[in-house]
C-alpha cells in the first residue's frame, strides 16, 4: 500500500468517523431537547394542576362571600322592616297618651 492510497483510505475512515460523531452528536442534542420539553410538560401539568387547586379554593372561597352577602343583604331588609313596625307601635302608643314603654301612663289605669 503506498502512501497516497493510506492516506486516501485514512481521509475515507475519517470523513466516516466525522460523520458517525455528527450523527451521535446530533441524538445526544435531539436526547437532551427531548429531555428539557420532557421537563417543561411536566413543570407545566404540576402548575396546571396546582392553578386548579387555587381556582377550586377561589370558587368556594367566593361562593360562601356570595352568599355571606346575600344573607346580610336579607338581614339589612329585616332589620328596616322591624324598624318600620318598631316605629309604627311607638306612634300608636304616643297617640293613645302611653309611653312608649307600654307602662300606663296614670296609676288609676292600672286598677282597670
Amino acid at each position: 500500500m503506498t502512501l497516497r492510497e493510506w492516506n486516501k483510505r485514512n481521509r475515507y475512515q475519517l470523513r466516516k468517523t466525522v460523520y458517525r460523531s455528527r450523527e451521535h452528536i446530533g441524538w445526544v442534542v435531539t436526547a437532551i431537547i427531548c429531555s428539557a420539553l420532557w421537563f417543561v410538560n411536566h413543570e407545566n401539568q404540576r402548575l396546571e394542576a396546582e392553578n386548579m387547586a387555587w381556582r377550586a379554593r377561589y370558587t368556594e372561597s367566593h361562593r360562601r362571600v356570595v352568599e355571606a352577602s346575600r344573607a346580610n343583604e336579607a338581614a339589612l331588609a329585616r332589620l328596616e322592616a322591624i324598624k318600620g313596625t318598631q316605629e309604627n307601635i311607638i306612634t300608636l302608643l304616643k297617640e293613645g297618651g302611653r309611653p312608649a314603654c307600654g307602662c300606663p301612663e296614670k296609676p288609676s289605669e292600672k286598677r282597670r
